[in-house]
C-alpha cells in the first residue's frame, strides 16, 4: 500500500511507467498538459485503476496524475499485474478500462467523400449516445428498417446495448461532420462476435446518415471494419441482410459475397476480412490501423 498527501503527484505525464494504481481511497485529479495549455481528462475514486497503459504499450504516461485529498492505493509492477490477469473477473475489468481509454487515444482518421465533405472516423465512445440518438432520429424509416429489420425507432435496451462496447468482441467506428455542430453524426458501423458464433467470425452492421448515403461511406465503413476485425483476430465477417436492401448486399458482393435464404425476405453471407479491407484504399487503411494500434494490445488480454 502507498499514500499520497494532497497534492503529491501519483503519475508525471512523460515519465516512463513501470508500475500500475489501484486506489483504495481517496480522489485523484487527470491532467494532461497540450500545447494550447493544460486539460481535465477526469478525476477518479476508489477503484479507479491507473497506469496500466504504461505497462500495455510500454510507452511514457500519457497523463499527470495528482491527489485532490489523501490517497491510498495498491501498487504493483508488471510481474504482478500479469498475475492479477491471471483472475477472469480481473483480466476482464482490467481488458475494458484499457479498451476504453486506448479508445479515447485513437485519433480521429479524416478522409474526403464523393460529395467533397471531409468526414472523421474513430472508435465509438459511450459518450457518444446523445450523438447517436440523435442520428438515428433523423434516419427515414426505409433506413430504419435496413439497419434494424423495422422501420421504428430501437427501444432503450437495444441503444444500451449498441453502446456495450468492449473494443474487442463488440467494436464499433462512428463517423462525425466536424462542420455540423449541431448535427456531427453521420453514421456507425460495428461487428459483433456473439458467443454462438465461431471464435474467428464476427457480424457486421451499419447505419448511415440519408444525406450521406451513396458518397463511398459504405464501402469505407466496411473496410473499416475489416481493419479493425483483423487486429482482434477475426478472419470473416458477415451477416443477415433484407433480400431487398441492394445497397448492403453491393457491399458485401464487392468483396465476393455468396448469399444464402436465411429466412423469408432475409439473406445470410460471410466473407473474408482480407477481401473486405481491399475495398478501401491501402494508404487510408493503414491510417485507420495505425489509429487502433495499441488497443490490439488490450484487445487480446479480453479475448485470451
Amino acid at each position: 500500500m502507498v499514500t499520497f498527501a494532497p497534492g503529491e503527484c501519483l503519475f508525471r505525464q512523460g515519465e516512463v511507467g513501470h508500475e500500475f494504481l489501484i486506489l483504495a481511497a481517496g480522489r485523484a485529479r487527470v491532467q494532461r498538459i497540450q500545447a494550447d495549455g493544460q486539460r481535465e481528462i477526469a478525476e477518479v475514486g476508489p477503484g479507479a485503476l491507473l497506469g496500466e497503459l504504461s505497462l500495455l504499450t510500454d510507452a511514457p504516461r500519457a497523463n499527470t496524475v495528482t491527489a485532490l485529498d489523501h490517497v491510498s492505493a495498491f501498487a504493483g509492477d508488471e510481474k504482478a499485474f500479469e498475475r492479477l490477469l491471471d483472475v477472469e473477473p480481473v483480466r476482464h475489468h482490467f481488458a475494458l478500462t484499457a479498451a476504453e481509454r486506448l479508445a479515447r487515444m485513437a485519433e480521429p482518421v479524416e478522409t474526403t467523400l464523393r460529395n467533397g465533405v471531409t468526414v472523421q472516423i474513430r472508435p465509438l465512445l459511450p459518450q457518444d449516445r446523445s450523438a447517436y440518438l440523435d442520428a438515428l432520429g433523423r434516419l427515414s424509416q426505409e433506413s430504419l428498417r435496413n439497419r434494424f429489420f423495422t422501420p421504428g425507432q430501437p427501444p432503450a435496451s437495444v441503444i444500451d446495448y449498441l453502446l456495450d462496447i468492449d473494443y474487442a468482441r463488440h467494436f464499433a467506428w462512428v463517423v462525425t461532420d466536424p462542420a455540423n455542430r449541431e448535427h456531427p453524426g453521420v453514421g456507425v458501423a460495428r461487428y459483433v462476435n456473439s458467443d454462438d458464433s465461431p471464435p474467428d467470425y464476427a457480424e457486421l452492421a451499419m447505419g448511415i446518415a440519408d444525406e450521406f448515403q451513396g458518397q463511398g461511406l459504405g464501402t469505407i465503413l466496411m473496410g473499416a471494419l475489416g481493419v479493425a476485425a483483423r487486429a482482434s483476430g477475426f478472419t470473416r465477417l458477415g451477416g443477415e441482410v433484407l433480400s431487398d436492401n441492394r445497397g448492403m448486399r453491393r457491399l458485401f458482393d464487392k468483396a465476393g459475397a455468396e448469399w444464402l435464404i436465411d429466412e423469408p425476405g432475409v439473406v445470410r453471407t460471410d466473407v473474408a476480412v482480407d477481401r473486405v479491407i481491399e475495398l478501401i484504399d491501402p494508404e487510408l487503411a493503414a491510417r485507420l490501423e495505425r489509429s487502433i494500434h495499441n488497443m490490439g494490445i488490450a484487445t487480446s488480454i479480453a479475448l485470451t
